[in-house]
């Protein structure tokens, strides 16, 4: 499933003393994301948020491993075929 990803930048600090910040949080889909920036927009102009979209790297190994298994099925069938 693609889910994305909210990454927050934001630059803080006082009297000049100017900090970095730097954040990023797995959300369950783009809309979820999107609804998140906005909300954050209200709060502090100054940050900026995006949405990136996120794979979970292990559902691509399933995918692959599915795919590996139905060739394996389709020899099989062929194999008993002849």
């Amino acid at each position: 499933m693609l889910k994305a990803l909210l990454v927050i930048v934001s630059i803080s600090g006082h009297h000049g003393d100017t900090i970095p910040f730097e954040s990023s949080y797995e959300m369950k889909n783009m809309q979820q994301c999107l609804e998140a920036v906005k909300d954050l927009k209200k709060q502090d102009q100054k940050v900026t948020a995006i949405c990136i979209p996120h794979q979970d790297p292990t559902d691509s190994v399933k995918d692959m491993f599915y795919v590996f298994m139905d060739i394996i099925s389709q020899l099989k069938e062929d194999e008993m075929m002849q």
